[in-house]
């Protein structure tokens, strides 16, 4: 992404729409920050950014101005996976040992019998 951008261009292309602004609930500082930036970035250049050094200085600036958050609080909120920094999502459970009263009170699952979804 570039890194100059000038202040009629990050008016077109950085504010905040309506729908962004919903998008940003009940976030605060940081956070509220944060995503406003990777949001914008990811709706500009269809990816998300691997680290903070992607999104231009005048972009945060802006953002920030329009969220009402410090531009200093950016350095705050990890972006990207930064080797682990961002917590990893929990394994799904094993469902290939469902309960044997499960299979007796729910015989079908999908049309198929019980055993024949478990293999």
């Amino acid at each position: 992404m570039r890194q100059r951008w000038t202040p009629e261009e990050l008016d077109e292309h950085w504010s905040l729409k309506p729908s962004d602004r919903k998008l940003l609930g009940n976030k605060s500082g940081a956070t509220r920050l944060g995503f406003a930036l990777i949001l914008k970035f990811f709706q500009l250049e269809k990816y998300f950014p691997t680290c903070g050094e992607e999104i231009p200085d005048p972009a945060v600036a802006h953002i920030a101005a329009q969220v009402e958050v410090e531009t200093a609080m950016f350095g705050k909120v990890p972006v990207g996976d930064a080797g682990g920094a961002l917590p990893s999502r929990p394994d799904p459970p094993d469902l290939r040992h469902a309960r044997a009263q499960y299979s007796a009170n729910h015989p079908l699952i999908f049309g198929l019998p019980f055993s024949a979804t478990m293999q």
